[in-house]
């Protein structure tokens, strides 16, 4: 099953990344390479995050690897002027939508048009794997990439005033990041071989390599939230279990007394005390339960701390989600979503709402007035990158792909690639904070981001990013 092997795929590198992170590996390692072995050499820090967001985009997912370099994008930019810190945002945005394109678990959106096109069975759909996508996202993205420096690359330099210490990584931290690249090379080959071969089904629809992605899923989780570090077997494994139970049950609490103490609602009182009556209950509750083996190991008996027994915390995990951008989203969402019902006929499953319909009108007006197969191309993939600007990358792919594969003029051999590099468009939107999961997360993680900025280079990245679509769109339909 093709979709259990993606989102495998996906959780794994999202574990993986948050042991990066909970490890302190990831950041040290960046700032290393940053300012060179010794000290004195420093690349262009705006060059330096736009090639990492990118890089790690390939394989984790891209809001995951925006959280994980936005603490250090904070600490370089700390005292800096606010252009500087813009261009540092701009950098991960650029950065990680372009990588997010490149692999299936790079985006969420690539993995919902995946299960898409299989559920609507276009011919093709079931040969979409982390291993193809990667073959026909790679060059796409890095041209990408090329585009995205020409944009941020006037008006900067390496401008950083002071040298940020790091510490070596330890012999135990280097082997963890090879270990970690091992585990990513293992997804692509796996990936590879499910491509090439298609075994059949053996057991409940599962597959020889379904069941080898389950074994590795398992492992993954295993290793990472219950082997147990710096203490017994037995007493470490029961302290995990225990661990990962309590921050499973303390999730809703967690999201509300981080939504209830976010900066941007502090003026209010009432949110402000009750987000400090959450905390102090759940860090009494934590050291009921905690406390023995918070005080064996000197760490703090926090409901936030990290569980000093685990390779990965959970409740880090969920203290670290960035709710006020889910909330933004959320907000955009719920207003697209009564947008969309206005004017619905609850007669029908399909929805075919007033906005709905605009949408679609406007599309199809536009295709009735090419006769050309590349043109039809070029028109859906501009109002494709301006349209998700104005809503949101996943409405918008998903009114538009199916009309651009349902054309007359469209061979049906093309729907499917077609439908992809659409999904691409819809990533590649760079001006608003609405149009993706990562544009909505910078801005307000980022203090002194310059909004204005963002939408005069966006703007000159979007209409570069519509040229290399539509060139690659040309060059493919020759191909085929």
């Amino acid at each position: 099953m093709i979709w259990f092997q993606n989102t495998a795929s996906m959780l794994i590198c999202f574990l993986l990344s948050r042991a990066l992170i909970d490890r302190r590996i990831l950041d040290q390692w960046l700032v290393s390479l940053l300012r060179g072995k010794d000290g004195k050499k420093s690349l262009r820090p705006d060059l330096f995050f736009l090639l990492v967001a990118y890089g790690l985009s390939l394989f984790f997912s891209n809001t995951v690897v925006v959280l994980s370099l936005l603490p250090l994008v904070q600490m370089l930019s700390q005292n800096e002027k606010p252009v500087l810190t813009t261009r540092l945002g701009l950098a991960l945005i650029f950065g990680a939508n372009i990588g997010g394109m490149g692999s299936l678990t790079g985006a969420p959106i690539n993995l919902a048009a995946v299960t898409f096109l299989q559920m609507q069975g276009f011919p093709g759909a079931e040969k979409i794997t982390f291993f193809s996508w990667f073959l026909f996202g790679l060059p796409i993205s890095m041209g990408l990439l090329g585009l995205a420096w020409l944009v941020l690359r006037p008006g900067g330099g390496a401008f950083l005033g002071r040298k940020h210490g790091e510490s070596p990584l330890n012999r135990n931290r280097k082997r963890f990041l090879w270990g970690t690249l091992a585990v990513m090379c293992l997804l692509l080959g796996l990936s590879a071989l499910q491509f090439a071969f298609d075994p059949e089904p053996v057991f409940a629809g599962f597959n020889f390599f379904d069941v080898l992605f389950l074994f590795l899923f398992a492992s993954v989780l295993a290793f990472l939230f219950f082997w147990p570090v710096n203490c017994t077997w037995g007493r470490g494994l029961r302290h995990n279990l225990f661990f990962f139970g309590a921050s499973l049950l303390f999730f809703p609490i967690i999201g509300l007394q981080r939504i209830a103490g976010e900066k941007s609602l502090r003026r209010i009182t009432s949110l402000e005390k009750t987000s400090v009556f959450l905390s102090e209950r759940m860090n009494r509750r934590w050291t009921i339960w905690f406390g023995d083996s918070c005080r064996r190991s000197g760490c703090s008996c926090r409901a936030d701390a990290v569980n000093p027994f685990s390779l990965v915390s959970l409740n880090r995990i969920f203290y670290d989600l960035p709710y006020m951008g889910f909330l933004l989203l959320a907000g955009v969402i719920a207003v697209f979503f009564l947008l969309l019902k206005i004017g619905d006929n609850p007669a029908t499953s399909a929805i075919d709402g007033w906005l709905t319909i605009q949408v679609s009108q406007l599309m199809h007006a536009l295709s009735d007035t090419v006769s050309d197969p590349m043109m039809l191309i070029l028109v859906f993939v501009f109002a494709t990158v301006f349209l998700t600007e104005l809503f949101n990358n996943t409405l918008v792919l998903f009114i538009a792909g199916p009309l651009l594969i349902r054309s007359p003029l469209l061979d049906p051999m093309l729907g499917v690639p077609c439908f992809l590099l659409l999904t691409m468009a819809s990533s590649a939107a760079f001006m608003s904070p609405i149009a993706t999961p990562v544009n909505a997360i910078v801005p307000t993680s980022l203090s002194g981001f310059s909004l204005k900025t963002m939408l005069r280079r966006g703007l000159w990245l979007n209409l570069l990013s519509v040229v290399w679509l539509y060139f690659l769109a040309d060059w493919m339909i020759r191909m085929l």
